[in-house]
């Protein structure tokens, strides 16, 4: 009897199928292993058999603005330096309670300290102005009609509030009102973040709830919906809350406190609270969700 061969031999399209499973970082180490794999990552159909997978799986990651002082110097500004750390959200809602420390890759590091925008197929957006955020091909962002005294001395009203969508494609730009039920300006200015794909309208309602808005149809003021109604006695006293992430089942809520700069877990169905323990000092505002991908800018 012939002894069984040591190695099997796959067909090609076993090997893609296999290959498109694998994350981001192992598919690109398979380029120096030979010509194959060095231009298969390159396709641009197994790019898009790969998104296509990343996006079903728990591939999600957070993108992160962190500060580190290199000096350990507590006063000049000059001696901390910004840079780019990335964590997988399902490792972290796993991994919650434990205190995990990140050293910044140099690769990583950042000339000023922007904001980031949002993600279009893996990649990040970074920009100088908080506030902003992309979502399907626009440029989204909360506006105040008529603003003649940022210091407050002059009240404003609900119907001041408006969102501006600007298309990238036309350079055209559009006016979304908000919720009809948002009829009392907040303690806190009113927020907009991008979660599971819709664009979302959050604000403090009555100093003891915090809501969420989710806009089903994007453009139609007709489809806002109310998705999550807060207590803050779930946390405590003033909490300036901001949406990072919503689970695909919408029953986990990744949230950061802007006021204090920390972030918590929420459990949407037992209304369960518990706080991320991070060493770094992260800016936890500037925290974006995205997928990895092999999508290039060029």
């Amino acid at each position: 009897m012939e002894e069984a061969s040591a190695g099997a031999i796959f067909p090609n399209e076993v090997i893609v199928e296999i290959v498109s499973w694998l994350p981001v970082k192992y598919v690109m180490q398979l380029r120096c292993l030979n010509k194959f794999f060095n231009t298969l990552i390159f396709n641009p159909n197994f790019v898009q058999m790969h998104l296509n997978k990343s996006t079903r799986t728990n591939s999600q990651q957070l993108a992160l603005i962190c500060f580190e002082n290199e000096k350990n110097h507590v006063n000049p500004e000059e001696d901390w330096t910004s840079s780019l750390i990335t964590l997988s959200i399902h490792d972290l809602l796993q991994n919650h309670k434990f205190t995990i420390f990140h050293h910044s890759d140099p690769y990583y590091l950042l000339t000023d300290r922007p904001w980031l925008v949002g993600s279009c197929n893996g990649l990040l957006c970074l920009f100088e102005n908080d506030g902003v955020h992309y979502l399907n091909g626009t440029i989204n962002w909360i506006a105040v009609r008529d603003d003649i005294n940022i210091n407050g001395s002059v009240s404003l009203t609900v119907d001041q509030f408006v969102i501006l969508s600007l298309d990238l494609s036309t350079e055209t730009y559009t006016e979304l009102l908000l919720p009809q039920r948002f009829d009392k300006v907040p303690r806190y200015p009113p927020k907009l973040v991008v979660l599971m794909d819709c664009l979302c309208f959050c604000h403090d309602f009555q100093k003891i709830h915090f809501v969420i808005w989710q806009m089903k149809d994007f453009g139609v003021q007709e489809s806002w919906i109310q998705l999550f109604k807060i207590s803050h006695q779930d946390f405590y006293i003033w909490l300036d809350l901001l949406p990072l992430y919503l689970s695909e089942n919408g029953d986990t809520l990744l949230l950061a406190n802007v006021k204090h700069n920390e972030a918590f877990i929420y459990n949407c169905r037992d209304n369960k609270v518990e706080k991320i323990g991070i060493a770094n000092n992260i800016m936890w505002p500037k925290a974006k969700d995205y997928v990895e991908s092999l999508v290039s800018p060029h």
